[in-house]
């Protein structure tokens, strides 16, 4: 279990871990599916991130701790992309984020909170 997983644990049990986690989530790396898009020239590449919709028909964007955890998640030969939270956010600012969805370590971040989030 990496330092992200530990304070989600931590954070169901006690929610005022909720901005040490924050701070993390900000520091280190998640995984995504999706992929880059490159182009002639390579300064015009793009990166793509997967949204899914849950069965309310709420659309979010699943995001894992490690690549153990988003097993099953990606179909076979489906991309992803290792970014710094920090990053990751700042490119899905206004989506849902959901940090290892459908788990006993999920996490949601919802555009309101990944806003405050950046301003720190």
């Amino acid at each position: 279990m990496n330092s992200i997983e530990q304070l989600i644990e931590q954070y169901h049990l006690d929610e005022k871990v909720g901005e040490l986690l924050d701070h993390a989530l900000l520091r280190e790396e998640l995984y995504c599916l999706g992929e880059v898009v490159s182009s002639e020239p390579a300064e015009d590449a793009s990166v793509t991130i997967t949204e899914l919709e849950d069965e309310s028909g709420h659309v979010f964007i699943p995001c894992f701790t490690t690549l153990d955890m988003m097993e099953g998640w990606a179909d076979e030969g489906e991309g992803y992309l290792t970014l710094s939270g920090k990053d990751l956010l700042n490119m899905v600012q206004d989506a849902m984020v959901i940090i290892n969805p459908e788990s006993e370590l999920e996490y949601v971040l919802t555009p309101q909170h990944i806003h405050e989030l950046l301003k720190r």
